[in-house]
């Protein structure tokens, strides 16, 4: 009898039961948890990434409102004149290569930011981020910011006048006698200074910034569920829908142009 029963053992219950018959799972059980599973990473998944790109569109708002701050900052200590864009970034003349080396971050960066990348967008793809050809930053200035655009559109002329000498911007006194007043601005709240600009991953057709300049051909990002980030001279920032888009496409509610400059070089 020993023997007879050592194929057995005795469940909780009292009754003997095979141990084949709880080995494990069987398919269809197997099958089921696999679904459950599936469903639920189904639902989940589209969910974390809506919550990681709203982290990437608060940080780049981040981004934005402290280069805002910066560029004000600048014209409060220098009798209300703005930057002129390339003490922003600037071309280095005795650098060569590619777009990485030859751009260096002027006194608007080096001096009055403190956090180290935020002159690009935690949204941009990696691949481009990378890529040899595109600039360190993916915020731009406002033409009609600068002595470029004073006389209410884009001059490209007077362009040159700001540039000054390049080596001059790393110690602050790159022709700030040529950046613009405040007080040439009617309507600070409404006058956008830094841009969002759209790179090559949300269009393949859109032109690859070559300055931090925005004007003319530029158009601005759409990276955050079709809007981007805008910085405004009065210093508060703001999201702009509908994007990627061209500079001339977006208008207030009057009719006037988002981007546009003063009527005159004062």
């Amino acid at each position: 009898m020993k023997y007879l029963f050592s194929g057995f053992r005795l469940c909780r219950c009292g009754r003997r039961q095979d141990p084949r018959q709880t080995a494990g799972f069987t398919l269809i059980e197997l099958l089921v948890v696999i679904a459950i599973i599936a469903i639920l990473a189904a639902i989940l998944f589209p969910v974390f990434a809506r919550a990681r790109d709203r982290a990437r569109e608060t940080a780049c708002l981040n981004n934005v409102n402290q280069i805002t701050k910066a560029f004000l900052m600048f014209a409060s200590d220098n009798q209300d004149t703005l930057p002129t864009v390339y003490m922003w970034f600037y071309p280095d003349p005795a650098a060569s290569g590619s777009a990485k080396d030859k751009w260096k971050p002027g006194i608007i960066e080096s001096k009055y930011m403190s956090t180290h990348g935020a002159s690009v967008c935690p949204g941009v793809p990696r691949a481009v981020k990378r890529s040899t050809s595109y600039p360190p930053w993916s915020y731009i200035v406002n033409s009609y910011c600068t002595v470029a655009g004073c006389k209410g559109y884009y001059d490209g002329g007077q362009d040159a006048r700001a540039k000054g000498n390049a080596n001059e911007a790393k110690v602050g006194t790159w022709q700030i006698k040529d950046g613009m007043k405040m007080g040439s601005y009617s309507s600070p709240s409404t006058a956008v200074l830094i841009v969002e600009e759209a790179t090559w991953d949300e269009d393949p057709t859109i032109p690859a910034p070559n300055d931090p300049l925005f004007c003319n051909v530029d158009w601005y990002s759409g990276r955050h569920n079709g809007a981007c980030n805008l910085g405004y001279l009065d210093g508060h920032c703001a999201r702009l829908k509908g994007g990627p888009g061209h500079i001339d496409t977006p208008k207030f509610s009057d009719g006037t142009k988002v981007f546009y400059g003063p009527p005159a070089c004062p």
